[in-house]
């Protein structure tokens, strides 16, 4: 990464030149539906008022060190949000959105503990299969699988209302 102190989603996620691992010190996924419809009515609002496209939304800050051993970044604080923007960039390229090319790796994000999260996030959530159907997240086999199901249920519904496409 360069010197810099912010960066957008693109920069973030262009799988290129950046992969941030999970390290098994960090909790699990816990966002619900809650958290993602504020994150998504505050983003509608600020598109509404970002008129001359000048300004920027910030989702505070994510704390990566190096990885020494290979290309990458070990996440020190951040997960949560990377993760649900993982989930979010994988919806929005499955309806076509945005030009989401720089989204293009499943292995952008990598979890070295928990590996069936990272597996559940490459095999469903990425290449989008999680909204071939309906979403239930009672069927969820682990906590992580269960709110990123709520995650995902929860951004397909807000989409689907009329006013937020």
């Amino acid at each position: 990464m360069k010197d810099e102190l912010l960066y957008t989603t693109k920069e973030l996620f262009d799988s290129k030149h950046f992969t941030y691992t999970i390290p098994e010190y960090q909790r699990g996924y816990k966002w619900n539906r809650d958290d993602i419809f504020k994150l998504l009515e505050d983003l509608k609002v600020f598109e509404k008022s970002n008129e001359d496209n000048n300004s920027f939304y910030c989702l505070q800050n994510i704390t990566i060190v190096p990885l020494s051993s290979e290309d990458g970044w070990n996440v020190v604080d951040g997960q949560q949000r990377l993760t649900t923007l993982y989930i979010l960039l994988s919806y929005l390229r499955r309806i076509g959105t945005e030009e989401l090319s720089f989204f293009s790796s499943p292995d952008c994000l990598k979890y070295n503990v928990r590996q069936a999260t990272g597996e559940f996030l490459k095999s469903k959530v990425y290449t989008g299969e999680v909204w071939n159907d309906d979403i239930e997240p009672e069927s969820a086999e682990s906590k992580d699988k269960w709110y990123i199901l709520d995650v995902a249920k929860a951004i397909k519904e807000w989409f689907d209302n009329s006013e937020n496409r």
